[in-house]
């Protein structure tokens, strides 16, 4: 085998290893199952990301038309998101500054059904902006706080 070969073998192989290091300890849980069920929609002009009290964790949910979510470190988080307005992509979902921008450790889906759900570890303390990221939706209300105590 040619020592080039070798090597970029190597390499790939450690970032493939380094790569499943990494979603292990993000996945790490401490036991606690969290459910967390946020509506997104228009209201007239407006937008808005609200919790849904009825399905979600007591005690998890809070705000308004822009919902505050707060769990503990650690906590496994079922997220789901109900789009009130059905599929088709017309809403998204984010959730800026999380620790790791790749799946299986990254809460980002794009909404192709009116409802569409995310388990992750919530693993790294504090405040994080949750947005649906299509153009003028954050600016017009459809954002919260997620925050990881």
């Amino acid at each position: 085998m040619k020592a080039w070969l070798k090597w970029t073998l190597i390499v790939v192989g450690a970032l493939v290893l380094l790569y499943g290091a990494l979603v292990a300890f993000a996945s790490y849980s401490n036991g606690n199952d969290v459910n967390v069920t946020l509506n997104v929609g228009v209201s007239g002009s407006s937008m808005y990301m609200r919790c849904d009290q009825a399905k979600s964790t007591p005690g998890v949910c809070g705000g308004g038309d822009q919902a505050t979510v707060t769990v503990h470190k650690r906590d496994r988080v079922h997220l789901t998101i109900h789009n009130d307005q059905g599929g088709d992509h017309t809403h998204d979902f984010n959730v800026q500054g999380w620790q790791y921008a790749f799946p299986p450790v990254s809460p980002e889906m794009e909404l192709h059904q009116a409802d569409q759900s995310w388990t992750f570890t919530a693993w790294a303390s504090g405040s994080y902006h949750m947005l649906c990221e299509l153009t003028g939706h954050d600016a017009a209300g459809m954002h919260g706080t997620f925050v990881v105590q």
